[in-house]
């Protein structure tokens, strides 16, 4: 994602890496397919929350309320790799 012309404007590239032997194969078409899809209705929802947010109606936004992982990796990360990978294990 590499921003636009505004501050509402950005420019997205999207692309599925596929061994080159193997890129006519319509199983990269349909996974790129599946991925434009899913790209093209996260923008929508996005969309609407930027517009809601710019409306000024939101006066406190709560950004992960049911995602603990965006709580705790900051704090996990600057532990470093190992205590990723112990924690990840759960050990």
């Amino acid at each position: 994602m590499f921003l636009g012309g505004s501050v509402n404007d950005s420019i997205v590239e999207i692309s599925v890496l596929a061994p080159p032997v193997d890129a006519d194969n319509p199983k990269w078409k349909k996974a790129m397919d599946l991925l434009v899809g899913v790209v093209e209705q996260d923008f929508a929802i996005g969309e609407q929350i930027q517009r809601n947010f710019e409306s000024g109606a939101v006066r406190e936004v709560v950004y992960g309320r049911y995602e603990p992982a965006l709580e705790t990796f900051p704090s996990v990360y600057s532990q470093g790799p190992r205590r990723i990978t112990r924690r990840a294990l759960g050990k």
